[in-house]
């Protein structure tokens, strides 16, 4: 399998693998059918990946002395912005905790 990412996109599945490794702490079925657990790790990796797309979203403003204008930057993850997995994960998850 490939991963397609470009830029910051690669943090994607880093910080839901890392959410989830830290979740596992408080659930002792882990499996990938326990919603909560999979709901609880995408709320926390979607907090992350939304802040981070946040801030790479806001880094594109003109500089104040020249009016220069930065190129713009992709950031995505199987060619889907990170901002877009960010709010996609905490949608998911709010969805499998309620479940």
């Amino acid at each position: 399998m490939i991963f397609i990412w470009r830029g910051t996109g690669i943090t994607v599945p880093i910080f839901f693998f890392i959410s989830a490794w830290i979740t596992s702490y408080w659930f002792e079925d882990t499996r990938l059918g326990n919603s909560a657990f999979i709901g609880w790790s995408m709320l926390w990796a979607g907090i992350l990946l939304s802040l981070q797309g946040l801030a790479i979203y806001g880094g594109g403003l003109p500089d104040e002395e020249t009016g220069e204008v930065p190129p713009k930057t992709y950031n995505d993850f199987f060619w889907i912005p990170v901002i877009i997995w960010g709010l996609g994960f905490i949608g998911l998850s709010i969805w499998l905790i309620n479940k």
